[in-house]
């Protein structure tokens, strides 16, 4: 029998969750493993190199099976995929874009991820200010800490672990390190998950050992705060203006100047739809994000075409391996009934977070016009709402017509979501709804260069 020929579009989580299983499964079976970083691990299993792979269940180096043959493609992007008569031809790129390949598989599966999503607020372009994930990969994979005031602002659970991380990479170093979390709603809404963490009592704890680690290791905690200002003074950051907000983010009173050096920020994560859109795989809106529609085995609308993690639906690194291990087993065709019931308890607790840390548009209505929005193309909020107002503009991709937001080198994965609630909030009375289907297809990717474009 000739081996099947899979391939898996990410390395994090989900992706070496299915390949985990597709390795247990005891059949021929090819894969090509795609992935924009330099190691396998994704976003979050970042390491040094020579370390110990941190999952070591899922470390594709303990694989001992001789009927699974793996290709890995490091350092390399998907720039398009072709559906042709029955099989998919993937064309990738490297980092550089200089050199490009093919590869020929029968099934796919995407497990692209997901892109941090920061809110703007004055100065946050200056440098210093960057995502919580970014600091979180210089202290977990370069042992770097570049701030002694460290200030984490957002909404999510996501800064507890960043915060952890500082302060156990700074011990290390040997570097006295300040962090202050700034959180936009309270600690008590997380009542609203009660049911969830009955099933899911793992997280229970966790959340208390994250709450006793700052509490002993001095992280101060600000709730019901967002960040409206960084002070820049010389060219270097020397304070935050945080202001009181209500549960929809507006701001309540006038705000506090804290001290910092270094400014990350965080509001949760978005769902990478580029691959999805090239494919035409049918999407929904999902928490207000466009995400992949799949069935009860992670299959998308389109045959041969699985999904799993992050674009199914912001849910964790745990929900991610849960949808990777059932993704796979289907392709085998293997029983995945526990993997299934452990899925609907982890999307059941994602569910609850949602409902804990919604972000609203109240942040939008105090904000400066003259704030950049569109780091790439430095497009301004007040340009965004001049798009809405005066020229019709209905959605993130025809305000990108006028303003040239998201056409830029990140081609709107920072500022796409930030857009669209602008010009919902501008358009509020109007009865402009919503389609997750209707988006910018790029033809192109990834970063391709035209001598590789040309192979």
């Amino acid at each position: 029998m000739p081996a099947t020929s899979v391939a898996i579009i990410g390395a994090g989580p989900a992706g070496l969750s299915a390949l985990r299983q597709l390795a247990d499964s005891k059949r021929a079976i090819r894969v090509e493993v795609i992935d924009s970083n330099p190691r396998y691990g994704g976003q979050y299993w970042r390491h040094r190199e020579g370390d110990p792979f941190p999952e070591s269940d899922l470390d594709p180096t303990s694989h001992s099976s001789t009927d699974i043959r793996i290709n890995w493609h490091l350092s390399t992007s998907v720039w398009q995929i072709e559906n042709v008569a029955g099989s998919f031809r993937i064309h990738t790129a490297s980092s550089s874009g200089e050199k490009s390949s093919t590869v020929e598989v029968e099934k796919i599966i995407i497990a692209t991820g997901a892109t941090e999503r920061t809110l703007p607020f004055k100065n946050w372009t200056a440098p210093g200010v960057m995502s919580a994930g970014a600091l979180q990969s210089l202290a977990k994979e370069y042992q770097v800490i570049p701030g002694k005031e460290i200030v984490i602002a957002g909404s999510g659970v996501f800064a507890l672990p960043v915060a952890k991380t500082i302060k156990e990479v700074s011990s290390k170093l040997g570097a006295d390190v300040n962090v202050t979390v700034i959180e936009a709603q309270s600690i008590f809404r997380w009542w609203r998950n009660s049911f969830a963490f009955l099933l899911n009592p793992s997280k229970i704890l966790e959340a208390v050992g994250y709450l006793f680690f700052m509490k002993r290791h001095g992280v101060k905690r600000l709730s019901k705060r967002i960040v409206r200002e960084v002070k820049v003074e010389t060219g270097e950051i020397v304070g935050v203006m945080a202001v009181k907000v209500k549960s929809d983010l507006s701001s309540d009173t006038t705000g506090e100047m804290l001290a910092a050096d270094l400014v990350a920020t965080s509001f949760g994560f978005v769902p990478d739809m580029t691959l999805a859109s090239i494919l035409g795989l049918e999407r929904k809106n999902h928490n207000d994000d466009a995400v992949v529609v799949v069935d009860s085995n992670q299959r998308t609308s389109l045959k041969g075409v699985w999904a799993a993690g992050e674009i199914t639906g912001i849910g964790g690194h745990e929900l991610a391996i849960s949808e990777g291990a059932i993704a796979a087993l289907d392709i085998v065709q293997k029983s995945s009934k526990s993997w299934k019931w452990r899925r609907f308890r982890q999307q059941l607790f994602a569910r609850g977070l949602a409902k804990i840390y919604p972000i609203f548009g109240g942040w939008i209505e105090s904000l400066d016009d003259s704030t950049i929005l569109c780091r790439c193309e430095e497009v301004s909020v007040g340009e965004i709402k001049q798009s809405a107002r005066e020229l019709g503009a209905d959605s993130a991709r025809t305000a990108k017509l006028f303003t040239r937001a998201g056409m830029g080198l990140c081609q709107g994965r920072i500022c796409q979501r930030n857009v669209k609630e602008i010009i919902d909030f501008v358009r509020k009375d109007s009865k402009n709804v919503s389609d997750a289907n209707r988006e910018t297809v790029r033809p192109i990717g990834g970063v391709v260069t035209l001598g590789g474009l040309s192979d």
